[in-house]
């Protein structure tokens, strides 16, 4: 199947978006000083995945530049909300998954472990969700800035 000009530039767009994703999750667990864990950065690698595809996705058939022009602050902040709401929701729910098949426990055992509910309340996770605000933020405004001054052809 041979795919035409305008689908090999969203492919291509799918790939870089996933592909960074990935890479920004996999730092995380850096700076958190878990390099010795490797949940943690299998946590990452699906979190960059899904959360990677999902955006490309959305960007591209929802937020296609295409569509309806709106101002710049208007999707700046809805993209922002839009996306952090996602990842706020997609973090532990990836993070129960995994770690139920790594610790050999069932889905719902996990989520009502004292391990998880100690992770959502009193560790890392407000950590995770500024880190993941603040880089929505950077990549979203970047974007919005590229397609404003014309760089960006899809």
């Amino acid at each position: 199947m041979k795919l035409s000009v305008t689908q090999k530039q969203k492919l291509k767009h799918v790939i870089i978006i996933t592909a960074s994703g990935i890479g920004i999750a996999m730092i995380y667990p850096l700076f958190a000083e878990e390099w010795n864990k490797p949940i943690a950065f299998i946590n990452a690698f699906f979190i960059g995945l899904v959360g990677g595809v999902v955006v490309s996705i959305i960007e591209l058939e929802i937020f296609d530049p295409q569509r309806k022009r709106r101002s710049f602050l208007f999707t700046l902040t809805l993209k922002t909300l839009i996306y952090f709401l996602f990842f706020t929701l997609l973090i532990p729910f990836i993070m129960a998954f995994n770690e139920s098949i790594y610790y050999h426990r069932g889905f719902w055992e996990h989520i009502r472990s004292e391990q998880f509910q100690h992770f959502l309340f009193q560790e890392d996770y407000k950590i995770i969700l500024i880190y993941s605000f603040i880089f929505i933020v950077i990549i979203i405004f970047t974007r919005q800035m590229s397609r404003k001054l014309g760089q960006e052809s899809y």
